[in-house]
């Protein structure tokens, strides 16, 4: 179930590419940006419609494989 790692690196890479000249300095500030990332960016909204959609199958092919690697 690794798309969870996928996911932490996207939103790494959001948050520290947003077009700002502020940097980052309280965690009040990381968690608006955060925020903002999360729920404002077009490819974190694309990446989080398409990994829910995945699951069902992912859990039915982890569940298959009894926890073992899947291909999914």
């Amino acid at each position: 179930m690794n798309h969870i790692e996928n996911l932490w690196d996207i939103l790494k890479h959001e948050i520290y590419s947003e077009p700002t000249n502020k940097t980052l300095t309280t965690n009040r500030e990381l968690v608006e940006r955060q925020i903002k990332v999360w729920f404002c960016r077009k490819r974190m909204t694309r990446f989080n419609t398409t990994f829910i959609e995945m699951m069902p199958n992912r859990i039915k092919a982890l569940t298959a494989s009894e926890g073992g690697q899947t291909k999914c």
